[in-house]
């Protein structure tokens, strides 16, 4: 419940609250994939984005299983291997891949 309420406040703006939420959550359940997934995505708007590797590790760590989860899997090794200098510019989530 607290998680999509920090998703709410994520998309209409109120980052701080959000990020205090997402926070919260983590207190609660410290492997929270979506928790650090979200954390870990404005951190990267903030003024230190290296903050959001430790959140996006542990995202990988306890990722969603899914088929719906998959992009937001891709997304976040790509996110973190940009961050760590590992990768190239493309987001592998925002190529056109049809034919």
């Amino acid at each position: 419940m607290l998680q999509q309420i920090a998703i709410c406040y994520t998309r209409i703006g109120m980052i701080d609250e959000a990020a205090k939420t997402y926070r919260h959550v983590l207190q609660k359940d410290p492997v929270s994939s979506g928790a650090h997934y979200g954390l870990a995505f404005i951190m990267l708007r903030s003024e230190t984005p290296d903050d959001a590797i430790p959140h996006l590790e542990a995202f990988l760590a306890n990722a969603p299983r899914d088929d719906d989860a998959g992009a937001h899997v891709e997304h976040a090794r790509w996110t973190l291997a940009k961050l760590r200098g590992e990768e190239g510019d493309t987001d592998p989530t925002t190529s056109n891949t049809q034919g």
